[in-house]
């Protein structure tokens, strides 16, 4: 029986050549549009910034919005100084991630809930407790279902006394991957960020863990659905609009730097 073209291209694609050049392309990808988007800040949860200088918490966020939450890390997390650690699954069809996290200078611990839960677990709380560096999950990965809180960030937020730190991260301009199993975003040029984040939600031992998964998911549910009225509102500026934001956000930094250079 002879192997159609599709056939071909997906045994391309899960070959170590095909996720070289496949991982090389998100990344320009990635980069590109990092340099032509901007993030807002929506709610009034403390800035994503502010924690840069805090103790460590686990920023939870829906897989998803793991494209445009990376580029958002990226800029907000540069390599030097604090270090985001992202949890990423064994699987596969992670190994393009694995490399885009390795572009963004983040720190990996690997392992998911189907494999290597219990040697992630014990590495994640060595990041938290010895390191002093965050820790990024996402509750309903690897495999989902989409936007179901599991356990596992309840137990590591148990054991290690750090607060979990929800967030929702949308794109007004973007792709959905309606054929995966989370339905996940991909940003476009020229869009913008809305980043939401809650307060740090502390999970006490003694709380039974079903009230406290209930818990995370009523706040995750209702940073998105907030956040994604954010974008429905702002989706009515033009695309013309839009673009000329954006490349405004990137222009004012780099005049001011130009001008505090001019005057030292």
């Amino acid at each position: 029986m002879a192997v159609t073209w599709k056939q071909r291209r997906k045994d391309f694609l899960r070959s170590g050549v095909g996720i070289k050049v496949f991982s090389a392309l998100v990344i320009v990808y990635l980069w590109l549009v990092e340099r032509t988007s901007k993030t807002v800040a929506v709610g009034r949860a403390p800035s994503f910034v502010t924690y840069r200088d805090q103790p460590p918490v686990i920023f939870a966020f829906w897989h998803r919005d793991i494209f445009a939450t990376t580029i958002v890390g990226r800029r907000f997390f540069p390599h030097r100084g604090v270090t985001l650690h992202l949890l990423i699954s064994q699987h596969d069809d992670a190994r393009v991630l694995h490399r885009v996290s390795d572009w963004c200078r983040f720190g990996k611990v690997l392992g998911s809930s189907t494999r290597g839960g219990r040697g992630a677990m014990k590495d994640m709380r060595d990041v938290l407790l010895i390191q002093r560096h965050h820790v990024v999950v996402t509750p309903d990965g690897p495999r989902g279902p989409s936007g179901q809180v599991k356990p596992g960030a309840i137990a590591l937020a148990r054991m290690t006394g750090v607060p979990i730190v929800g967030m929702a991260c949308r794109s007004s301009r973007r792709w959905t991957m309606t054929r995966t199993w989370d339905q996940f975003f991909v940003p476009k040029l020229f869009m913008t960020s809305y980043l939401a984040l809650t307060p740090p939600l502390h999970f006490d031992r003694n709380e039974p863990l079903e009230e406290a998964t209930h818990r995370l998911q009523l706040e995750l549910d209702r940073l998105a659905s907030g956040v994604d009225r954010v974008v429905r509102h702002a989706g009515r500026k033009s695309f013309r609009s839009r673009a000329a934001d954006c490349l405004l956000a990137r222009i004012r930094p780099a005049r001011k730097r130009a001008r505090s250079r001019l005057m030292e």
